[in-house]
């Protein structure tokens, strides 16, 4: 079966909304989040309460305390699996094929994914390409040879995440999850009280037929 890939301009950058890292004190994943229109990021760690922003605006993007140099520094250290505004390194990553296999999000994942899985993979036209992942990947993720691999190693990577999201839904670690479950006790409150309603008026109407 013939798998087409055309998508060619799609950016790097579109997946950046949130960006799983590692804390720098406790070495937990972490979600890096976008706080604005793609200027500021700010990471909270749920599990040791570490807190930090960055800003990708040059006068504002300061060194941060776990650089050894500046950020390309901490990119070639490594090997490119790095947030693009913490230097952290991204939580999202495996060996895979001699290299390493990173992604953001899982939308990133999909998206790496679909490209691994064509056959064919067709490029239309020039216009804005050059910015396009497709474009900007390395040659070791566009041999056929390699698809296998890759895919297994895509697959580890979306067990990481489906881990990660029970753990959340089973200790409430982010704020998405205790409002959910605040709303979950007021939905069961409204219940209970209106099906207290419904059995008081029954009751009411039953007592007036025995009356009359």
């Amino acid at each position: 079966m013939v798998i087409r890939f055309r998508d060619y301009t799609t950016c790097l950058s579109e997946f950046e909304q949130e960006i799983w890292i590692l804390c720098p004190r406790c070495d937990r994943p972490v979600l890096s989040r976008c706080l604005d229109e793609r200027l500021t990021w700010r990471i909270a760690c749920p599990s040791c309460s570490y807190t930090q922003t960055a800003s990708r605006l040059s006068k504002q993007r300061k060194p941060m305390p776990w650089w050894k140099g500046n950020w390309w520094t901490e990119y070639r250290k490594y090997s490119g699996a790095v947030d693009p505004l913490f230097g952290l390194p991204l939580w999202l990553q495996t060996p895979c094929c001699g290299d390493v296999l990173w992604a953001y999000n899982e939308t990133h994942l999909n998206f790496l994914e679909n490209y691994i899985r064509a056959t064919v993979r067709e490029r239309q036209g020039s216009k804005g390409n050059h910015h396009g992942i497709a474009v900007r990947l390395p040659r070791w993720m566009k041999l056929a040879q390699h698809r296998i691999p890759i895919l297994k190693g895509i697959q580890q990577l979306r067990e990481k995440l489906q881990k990660v999201h029970v753990k959340q839904v089973g200790d409430g670690s982010y704020s998405g999850t205790r409002i959910i479950s605040n709303l979950s006790l007021v939905e069961l409150s409204a219940s209970v009280v209106a099906q207290s309603f419904a059995e008081t008026t029954c009751s009411a109407r039953l007592l007036d037929v025995r009356l009359h």
